[in-house]
């Protein structure tokens, strides 16, 4: 009963110490779920942070490979890439990704005088499962709106 037309499932790679090209397998991991989506012709994706559950894989190494992943991703596609954190370590890990959004959204998006601060304290406002599943007739972006 998911929201969506498909559900890609990808395997992540199990942390061994970093010396077995896990690195490696992981970032294939989300380049061949990107194209897979972009394949289907998929205009968004929500893709999990992979691997950092029983794979044990560094979840700020797992952070870095999927911010690199999806940025190099999105230098050659149009596609809405969501990368979804599970637990409140990643969500502060992922924090100093911010930055670099407001950056982005600064330098790309400065006519349209947009108020970085509101849509960055939107951002960090968590969403509950009730509230989503409450607005779940509504797109990402109208969902942040209404915070």
């Amino acid at each position: 009963n998911l929201d969506c037309l498909y559900i890609l499932h990808t395997v992540g790679t199990k942390w061994r110490g970093g010396s077995q090209g896990e690195e490696q397998i992981l970032r294939k991991c989300y380049k061949n779920s990107l194209l897979t989506a972009l394949r289907l012709k998929c205009r968004s994706v929500a893709v999990p942070l992979m691997a950092t559950g029983s794979f044990r894989f560094p979840k700020e190494m797992a952070i870095q490979i999927a911010k690199e992943e999806i940025a190099n991703f999105l230098k050659a596609h149009d596609l809405l890439v969501l990368l979804v954190v599970y637990d409140k370590e990643c969500t502060r890990i992922t924090q100093s990704l911010f930055k670099d959004i407001e950056s982005y959204i600064e330098n790309r998006y400065i006519e349209k005088e947009i108020d970085l601060k509101d849509i960055t304290a939107t951002m960090q406002t968590p969403l509950t499962l009730e509230m989503l599943l409450e607005k779940k007739a509504e797109s990402f972006s109208e969902t942040r709106q209404h915070e």
